[in-house]
């Protein structure tokens, strides 16, 4: 079959996961004829620009939204030029990706023939305002198709009023893995190592996975935490420990390339999350190895509670305390739940991911 041409539409390309799940799935699309390019509709085009250069994807900016200061705008001229770009290109496909991009690149090929369009929504609230939900609505007979990257986000999408058999859902993938690390090995009743990745914001909760861990130090448990990423809620966290004296067994390691390492020093990986679209850092985490404490919501039941891989925990910090507690008494434990998290995680890979999005894009054009 003919070459394709795909331009994937984002906000930016700050690291976070939408854009690691791009990254990796580009990589795998590039070996299966689809020509890809990139283009940044955001006020700035974002740290892992030049990974994306790297991999001879080029990367076009177009401001075509603006965050004032942190709720999406449109900027019309940013959508002319949009508009502009698909046509002179004459794209196969155009994808985007997550709400404001989505948006902008509806109302840049509204009423214009040619290009296949499709719109991917990552998170299980795809819409925080209520004139978002009535802008969705009302551009939703434009795109050809949507992905979903879960059940869970297919639900609230279907009740914005897009037709449940346009929404495909296609999970994100991670990386063949390779054999995880051993555990460490601990003198008897050494603390319980934990560590975290991912972005500071609201939705992870990282301000109640402190109060877990005063919890667990108020309770004699033995835990350290560490710390991965970086976000609006980072310094909020970093004067939360100082403040309620958890300095000793909590640190920060700011955004990390390779977050391997890090979880092969560790025992379990914690999320808190009270909504997530598909838990990518979780997964990863399971593809080095290492169980789970995480937060009994949807997604993560969705993708997680068949296995024996973790524990899905409430919202009462007592409890959590304890499960950590119960775990670090019983160390077999843990390392049969890093056995089964690595089984888990050979269902989510990036080769499966590409692989499901070539025949969505081959079966659209066709």
């Amino acid at each position: 079959m003919a070459r394709l041409r795909l331009l994937r539409v984002i906000p930016e390309l700050h690291m976070g996961g939408v854009q690691r799940m791009l990254l990796r799935t580009l990589g795998k699309l590039a070996d299966e004829e689809i020509e890809t390019e990139i283009c940044c509709v955001g006020t700035d085009v974002g740290a892992m620009a030049d990974r994306f250069r790297e991999r001879g994807i080029p990367i076009h900016h177009i401001p075509a939204i603006m965050h004032v200061p942190y709720t999406p705008r449109i900027n019309p001229v940013g959508v002319w030029r949009l508009r502009q770009l698909v046509s002179t290109r004459n794209y196969d496909i155009v994808h985007g990706h997550m709400y404001p991009a989505n948006i902008a690149v509806n109302l840049a090929l509204a009423w214009r023939n040619g290009s296949v369009l499709i719109n991917s929504y990552h998170n299980q609230m795809p819409v925080v305002h209520a004139w978002q939900g009535h802008l969705v609505r009302w551009t939703c007979g434009i795109p050809t198709a949507w992905v979903a990257v879960s059940e869970c986000v297919r639900e609230p999408l279907v009740g914005l009023g897009i037709p449940q058999e346009k929404i495909h859902i296609i999970y994100n993938g991670i990386d063949e893995p390779p054999e995880p690390e051993p555990f460490q090995e601990r003198p008897e009743n050494a603390p319980i190592e934990l560590v975290w990745a991912g972005r500071f914001v609201r939705q992870k909760r990282n301000l109640f996975m402190l109060d877990v861990i005063e919890e667990c130090k108020r309770q004699g448990v033995g835990v350290n935490l560490m710390l991965l990423g970086e976000g609006p809620m980072l310094y909020k966290a970093i004067h939360r420990v100082a403040d309620h004296g958890l300095v000793d067994c909590v640190r920060f390691a700011g955004m990390q390339q390779n977050v391997r390492p890090f979880l092969g020093r560790a025992d379990l990986f914690i999320s808190t999350s009270d909504r997530e679209g598909f838990p990518n850092a979780l997964i990863e985490a399971c593809a080095a190895g290492r169980g789970f404490l995480a937060s009994d919501i949807p997604p993560h039941r969705e993708l997680l509670a068949s296995s024996g891989a973790g524990l899905l925990m409430g919202d009462r910090v007592e409890d959590w305390a304890a499960a950590i507690a119960g775990l670090a008494r019983e160390r077999a434990r843990i390392v049969a739940m890093g056995a089964e998290a690595f089984a888990l995680s050979r269902r989510y890979t990036a080769g499966e991911t590409a692989r499901r999005t070539l025949d969505l894009y081959r079966s659209l054009v066709r």
